[in-house]
Formats: structure tokens, C-alpha cells, sequence
């Protein structure tokens, strides 16, 4: 299960226009959430090489701020994932994961209008109009656990339609029970 949550930030100059804005993946706040259903496991005998496949299943939404709309996305297919650990018995600095995730996705996205310049098509009050669209899809997550309590993330997911959309993202996740030790 991965489940997350973010918040795009940007300083007062930073682009703002629709293409920036509300291109697949990209928004002012998100939050994703994925299951991976296994049906099959290798594991090493000493438990620290671990692949399994199985069914994806994820769900999540995305907001743009700019025009007050919420976008909600849904993925299904099939999955990968390896974990290499340093130690059978605990998780600890050195660890890897990698999972690789192939499908179906739909998702918002500003209707285009190709023939004129790729300008986004506006409504009546202009505003971006926003169509439901299924594409192939394809992501990839790399974790490496720092230490105990720091693990960095890299991650990005490809949407292939007429032109192909994608998104990366990079963060570090802190576990606080570890980082801020409260001395018993």
C-alpha cells in the first residue's frame, strides 16, 4: 500500500498559466492512494531480496487552485516490485525499493485545441475546460532508506495519448519517532 499527500510549492514568480497548472499530476494539492493486490513472491533464503507481482489498483485527486476544481484520477494493472534489505530482521540505512507499475489510467485534463497553437479550450466564463480521458500509463518509485529514520523517494508516471504527459516528484519522508527522539 503507498498512500500520499503533497503540496506544490512555488514563489510569487513562478509560472501560473494553464499548461503549468493543470497538466497530469500537477496541482496545487494531491493525494494518491495505491494498493497492490500479490499473486506472486520470490524471496532469497536470507530474506533480504524480496519481487513480487501482483494487481495495481490506485485512486486519488488532484486540485487547481487557480480554478477551484477538484480532478480525480484512477489507475488499474499490473506491478513489480524488488526490495533489497540490509538486514532480514530490521529495516535500516542502505535499504532499497523499487516498484514498476504498467496499465490503464484516467484522469481530468484541459481539453487542447491542437489545430490552433495547443491553446487550452475555455469555457463561457474562461475558465479551462477539462475532459475525463483514459490512457496507457506507466510509473516507477525508487526508495532508498538514508538511515533509521530518513528515506528519499524518486518517483515519476508517464500517460501516453496523443502527446505523452508525465510527472516527477523527489522527497525525503521522516519517520518523527526516530528523527526526534523523546529520551524515555
Amino acid at each position: 500500500m503507498d498512500f500520499s499527500v503533497g503540496y506544490v510549492i512555488r514563489g510569487s514568480d513562478a509560472p501560473t498559466s494553464v499548461t503549468t497548472s493543470t497538466m497530469t499530476g500537477g496541482s496545487d494539492f494531491y493525494s494518491d492512494l495505491a494498493v497492490g493486490l500479490p499473486f506472486g513472491r520470490l524471496t532469497t533464503e536470507d530474506q533480504r531480496l524480496k519481487v513480487e507481482f501482483g494487481l495495481e489498483l490506485g485512486a486519488g485527486f488532484s486540485t487547481d487552485k487557480t480554478f477551484n476544481r477538484v480532478h480525480p484520477n484512477f489507475f488499474e494493472g499490473l506491478g513489480f516490485q524488488i526490495a533489497k534489505l540490509k538486514s532480514a530482521t530490521e529495516t535500516g540505512a542502505g535499504d532499497v525499493y523499487f516498484t514498476v507499475r504498467v496499465g490503464v489510467a484516467e484522469f481530468d485534463r484541459p481539453r487542447m485545441d491542437f489545430a490552433n497553437n495547443k491553446n487550452v479550450v475555455l469555457d463561457q466564463f474562461d475558465l479551462p475546460r477539462f475532459e475525463k480521458t483514459e490512457a496507457a500509463a506507466a510509473g516507477v518509485n525508487f526508495n532508498y532508506r538514508i538511515s533509521e529514520s530518513v528515506l528519499l523517494r524518486a518517483g515519476g508516471n508517464v500517460f501516453f495519448k496523443e502527446r505523452a504527459a508525465w510527472n516527477l516528484s523527489a522527497a525525503l519522508s521522516i519517520d518523527p519517532s526516530k528523527f526526534f527522539p523523546t529520551g524515555k
